[in-house]
């Protein structure tokens, strides 16, 4: 099965394998589309529903890993700073609260690899519902 990558200009990348996906995810992270911004990003099966949502922010070195079919998010790191970021270019962007940007933009990026390697909610976070479902879906 392949795998999509959406970015916040609604472009679809095909996702070949675990690495492609790990190459074109940090190759999007770090060449922004709104400098300064974060951004958000979502993974899905080729052709179905996004199941994975990765708003990172580069420079603050975090992100707010959700799995869309539950509203869950990955917990790695105790809550900080929030994150503003990008949903779409031409949109407002968003602030995600510290309580949801708890994974470091490196366990974003393991968790692309293991969905596109296994197709399942990844295993590399605790996955929470501690503050309800994400807010920004």
């Amino acid at each position: 099965m392949g795998y999509v990558l959406t970015d916040v200009n609604l472009v679809a990348t095909t996702l070949a394998d675990p690495d492609a996906a790990v190459a074109t995810f940090r190759y999007e992270v770090e060449s922004p589309q709104v400098p300064g911004a974060g951004q958000m990003f979502t993974v899905a099966p080729e052709g179905g529903s996004a199941e994975l949502r990765i708003d990172i922010d580069e420079e603050a070195d975090r992100a707010a890993l959700v799995w869309l079919p539950d509203g869950s998010y990955g917990i790695e790191l105790a809550a900080a700073d929030g994150i503003t970021v990008y949903w779409f270019t031409d949109a407002r962007p968003i602030e995600v609260p510290a309580q949801f940007a708890r994974v470091s933009t490196a366990t974003a990026t393991n968790a692309v690899r293991e969905y596109v390697a296994t197709g399942q909610r990844p295993t590399c976070v605790r996955w929470s519902l501690e503050h309800g479902p994400y807010p920004f879906l």
